[in-house]
């Protein structure tokens, strides 16, 4: 471990004081090298998904000012959230909800952007439509929990399982 000066955001970055990181599964698989199709710069920072304070803004980044609340997830191939500051880009963060705490918006963006992805993207998941219905599938996980939350937030008719025998 060593002890190194904050980096710098560039143009369309924000520098975040993280406050909690969270580990998902894709951390383990990159660790484990499992997911060769990113190329990563040793020596490298893990991590993907945090929540803390914004320092410093770069170039053209309008959307957030020094002292916002965030969580937001780091590109793969850049450093991640396992550090005190990370740079992250402004389109990968959101504002934190007053109402939620920093672990708990650290936890979301990998399964936020999941769902968002499987439901809304028209390219690679379901384009869902208001009045569509949809099956989920472990509702009670981590990802079909926000999806099954996204989905009538949509609109959509939900039908799901979490258990063999209940609805």
């Amino acid at each position: 471990m060593e002890e190194i000066a904050p980096p710098l955001p560039t143009a369309g970055e924000v520098l975040v004081r993280l406050h909690a990181a969270a580990a998902n599964p894709f951390d383990w698989y990159m660790a484990d090298g499992l997911l060769a199709m990113y190329k990563i710069t040793l020596p490298a920072t893990f991590g993907r998904d945090g929540a803390g304070v914004v320092e410093a803004i770069g170039d053209g980044v309008t959307e957030f000012q020094v002292g916002d609340a965030v969580y937001g997830q780091a590109d793969p191939e850049d450093d991640g959230t396992f550090a005190q500051y990370v740079v992250l880009r402004a389109d990968r963060l959101l504002r934190k909800p007053k109402a939620m705490s920093f672990a708990e918006a650290a936890a979301l963006p990998n399964a936020i952007y999941a769902a968002w992805s499987a439901l809304f993207s028209p390219t690679k998941g379901l384009d869902l439509q208001p009045g569509q219905t949809v099956l989920i599938h472990g509702a009670g996980g981590g990802i079909g929990s926000l999806v099954l939350q996204l989905a009538k937030w949509r609109g959509a008719r939900v039908r799901w399982r979490w258990r063999a025998g209940h609805r």
